[in-house]
């Protein structure tokens, strides 16, 4: 039966309804791609887990007691069900449950199916939603938003649009649990709708994210005052299970009518209900780069920013093709000796019309989507090409690191994605570091864990980037399969004006060294800097003092001059870091 079962996969991926597979012991064994898409869990975060990963806490143990008695007494339970997708959002579906197979030694197979539902199958998804906060749906929400721009028109009057969003609120459900974080997000609904007229309208859009319609504002001043009285209500301390929680909140405005809307587009009210929300979601985005707890007014900086993006994005798909795309090496020195032992790979981007794009400019968006998979990729491949170009030209075999995103991890497979790049480059795993940061290690640390050391198994070293800036957890070091620890520039930065960050450099050092790691100090630009880590026992350095990024053949030159010939001979024969 199993077998059979298995050779169904490919079939049961093409239907439309999410389906899920479990094995007589609960643990998950196959969803297919409508699944992920309804609960956004990607296939390799649910498999080998239990249903309970979907649990909404709104049903009691009877409910399942029930369920499973009838699914063993007749091989079939069919119900309606709340479940909770990744992001925290109940959605209640219609599910049937069948029992298939029976074999000697007692195992079966259990099939779950959500049937394609209609209409009223949605409605009660979203009075799920709505009893949690007992606030409208998103469906309301844009029921009322047109009313409100109608209005706009016909009096002349503004509408405003809030969307706000709690930071850093998964923290919160993964800190206290999600009955904690509905709480939360219950009494967020309660506050904010204690802070403007029964006139406006209050929903929640999903997750942690809420929406405001101001109608019939007159004036900028009395605006800001409503935005203030929200941020000042969210301010006071919410309280659980006799802790405190502080909480900040992002908001993001956008305004109709204003000069971002043409008389063309205010005439279609569909348009401009979707580009009013658009607006909000970008200032929003804006709000929450500037730190927690800012607002950002959509204004025409912001709608530039937006424009500039989407160009950004598009012109993205077209750079690899193009053969856009560079890389650069920052040479990593020893300082004991002064000799380069290694490069981290940069990523440049000289645009055909535009010429250089700053990185900071477009990895962001790249990684925003699935672009970076493809960029990462092409990155891993480009610098073992170069690495091999600059053996056959008489270096040795230095380490070269290359950053993999957050995003190659989660979303893709990076394990097997590696392992046939390095088998297409002939081999150089031992020469290839992979840089990860502290926030990947946070997040979902089981699933990275373990493609993490599918990574390492391959012989690959792996190196934590920006140490220091995330979230920092000893625990973690000694548990995710790195052998180097990279202190972030900040630090370097102020050590000399600020005493506090030099024990810190010392104190990140002496630790990294107790659990067997090597330490690479980032952004060392003057002598003083260079001495400083000398003297606390920082391993490598790399940064303006020595060489800013090199393309590949300036590095090579570099490397020859640093080195030197003589040492060069006695480095082919042994050389690591």
């Amino acid at each position: 039966m199993v077998k059979e079962i298995e050779n169904l996969n490919e079939i049961l991926e093409l239907v439309d309804n999410p389906i899920l597979i479990t094995n007589s012991d609960s643990q998950i064994e196959f969803v297919n791609g409508a699944f992920t898409q309804l609960t956004g869990f990607a296939c390799e975060e649910i498999l080998g887990q239990t249903p309970n990963i979907l649990s909404s806490g709104q049903h009691d143990e009877t409910f399942y007691t029930d369920l499973w008695n009838t699914l063993n007494e007749e091989g079939r339970w069919q119900g309606q069900i709340i479940n909770r997708k990744k992001n925290g959002e109940l959605f209640a579906r219609q599910l049937v449950i069948s029992k298939i197979g029976q074999a000697e030694n007692g195992s079966a197979k259990y099939v779950a199916v959500y049937p394609l539902g209609g209409d009223e199958v949605e409605g009660v998804a979203q009075q799920g939603l709505a009893s949690l906060t007992n606030l409208p749906s998103r469906e309301f929400f844009f029921d009322r938003l047109s009313q409100a721009l109608a209005r706009a028109r016909r009096d002349k009057l503004t509408t405003v649009l809030l969307v706000l969003n709690i930071d850093r609120f998964k923290q919160v459900n993964t800190a206290l649990g999600y009955e904690a974080g509905d709480m939360i997000l219950s009494q967020v609904a309660e506050r904010i709708t204690g802070c403007v007229r029964d006139t406006d309208t209050v929903a929640r859009l999903g997750g942690d994210e809420f929406a405001v319609i101001l109608v019939g504002m007159r004036d900028e001043v009395t605006i800001r005052k409503i935005v203030t009285k929200v941020q000042d209500a969210l301010a006071v301390p919410f309280e659980y299970d006799g802790a405190e929680v502080r909480l900040s909140i992002s908001i993001g405005v956008s305004a109709f009518p204003t000069t971002a809307f043409s008389e063309k587009l205010a005439k279609d009210v569909n348009n401009v209900e979707e580009s009013l929300l658009s607006h909000a979601d970008a200032a929003l985005g804006h709000a929450k780069k500037q730190g927690q707890g800012s607002v950002e007014y959509h204004c025409k900086e912001v709608s530039d920013l937006v424009t500039n993006r989407l160009r950004i994005e598009s012109d993205l798909y077209r750079a690899l093709e193009n053969n856009e795309f560079t890389l650069n090496y920052q040479p990593i020195i020893d300082l004991h000796t002064e000799d380069v032992v290694g490069a981290e790979a940069l990523l440049r981007w000289e645009h055909m019309e535009r010429g250089w794009i700053p990185p900071s400019e477009f990895i962001p968006i790249a990684e925003d989507s699935d672009l970076i998979l493809n960029i990462g990729e092409w990155t891993i491949r480009t610098a073992l090409k170069d690495l091999q170009s600059w053996q056959d030209d008489g270096l040795p075999p230095i380490r070269v690191s290359v950053n993999l995103s957050p995003s190659q991890c989660i979303k893709g497979d990076c394990a097997k994605a590696v392992e046939q790049i390095v088998e297409e480059c002939q081999g150089y795993a031992n020469t290839l570091r992979l840089e990860i940061t502290e926030g990947l290690m946070m997040e979902n640390s089981a699933m990275v864990h373990e493609k993490l050391d599918g990574i390492k198994n391959l012989g690959i070293s792996m190196a934590i980037d920006d140490f220091g800036t995330g979230y920092s957890s000893l625990s973690y070091l000694t548990r995710m399969p790195v052998d180097t620890i990279k202190i972030d520039k900040a630090f370097i930065d102020n050590m000399e004006k600020n005493s506090a960050d030099a024990v810190l450099v010392d104190a990140i050092t002496s630790m990294a060294h107790k659990l067997q790691f090597k330490v690479v100090a980032e952004g060392a630009e003057t002598a003083s800097q260079v001495s400083f880590l000398s003297q606390v026992g920082c391993d490598f350095v790399q940064g303006y003092f020595y060489s800013k990024p090199l393309p590949s053949k300036e590095f090579k030159e570099f490397f020859r001059r640093q080195n030197g010939d003589q040492k060069i001979r006695c480095q082919q024969i042994s050389y690591h870091i």
